[in-house]
């Protein structure tokens, strides 16, 4: 009798340590990368109230211009840029001048293929008014529908997915920059890279739906966020499949008490 007890105290020990090791690995493969998050707008409609777009970890919360649509997003709800007047302003706080490290992540989802002039603009950028730039991800730029990111670092620098993007279809493009090399990924994948020296460091604003200049974007666009790092490739896949959500409080590492982060289904 004593030996089955202790068979059976075994596997139900057993049983719940699988359990807990299941639910564990699966929460940490889930979740998006946190370490060096500096914002996070996700566009879902709880994170829009009249002009006004939080940033779900920092204080970098966006101005609505024009009248972008809800949609149904790559996660929950995205806005539609219309390729007018749309565009969101993030500011210039300090903590969006990475000159020396950074990763620039965002959803993608252009309505046309990229006619060029006013629509050669992507859908995120550090810029303003063409006499102060950092950064920009451009589409169909220079003259041909593919996304590249354009830095101002001592000249002008690219990196590109080196292919065209079709219309209506979302694509995941993330750039990051280490202090030696930028790089450029497109769904998880590197596509390019190349040495850079550290970007231009202005006061130029953090711009949602357009390029600083005059160009916008048309399309939809979602899940935009800034680290202060270089993500590395499995860091960069985990994010590419982050799709669902967990409360910022369970993950205890970020601070807020309305904001949640999108995990693997």
């Amino acid at each position: 009798k004593g030996v089955i007890n202790v068979t059976q105290s075994f596997f139900i020990f057993a049983f719940v340590v699988i359990l807990v090791a299941l639910y564990t690995n699966d929460v940490h493969a889930g979740k998006i990368v946190t370490e060096g998050l500096v914002s996070f707008w996700s566009l879902d409609r709880d994170t829009i109230s009249g002009e006004k777009v939080k940033d779900l970890i920092g204080n970098n919360h966006g101005t609505i211009s024009g009248k972008p649509k809800e949609v149904a997003g790559k996660i929950k709800e995205a806005l539609k840029f219309d390729g007018a007047s749309d565009f969101i302003d993030c500011g210039k706080d300090a903590s969006l001048d990475l000159p020396s490290a950074f990763t620039y992540e965002v959803w993608m989802n252009p309505s046309s293929a990229g006619e060029g002039g006013p629509k050669n603009a992507g859908p995120i950028c550090k810029a303003i008014n063409g006499g102060s730039w950092s950064w920009q991800l451009r589409y169909n730029a220079p003259g041909n529908n593919f996304m590249g990111f354009q830095f101002n670092a001592g000249g002008s620098v690219w990196i590109t997915v080196e292919q065209k993007l079709s219309p209506n279809e979302w694509y995941h493009i993330i750039g990051t920059y280490d202090g030696k090399t930028a790089k450029c990924y497109l769904n998880g994948v590197k596509k390019s890279e190349t040495k850079m020296n550290n970007v231009n460091s202005g006061q130029d604003n953090f711009f949602i739906g357009q390029d600083g200049w005059v160009n916008v974007f048309d399309g939809i666009i979602d899940e935009v966020r800034v680290y202060k790092r270089a993500l590395d490739e499995n860091e960069i896949q985990q994010n590419y499949k982050a799709t669902s959500q967990l409360s910022v409080d369970s993950m205890n590492k970020l601070t807020g008490s309305w904001g949640w982060i999108k995990l693997e289904k």
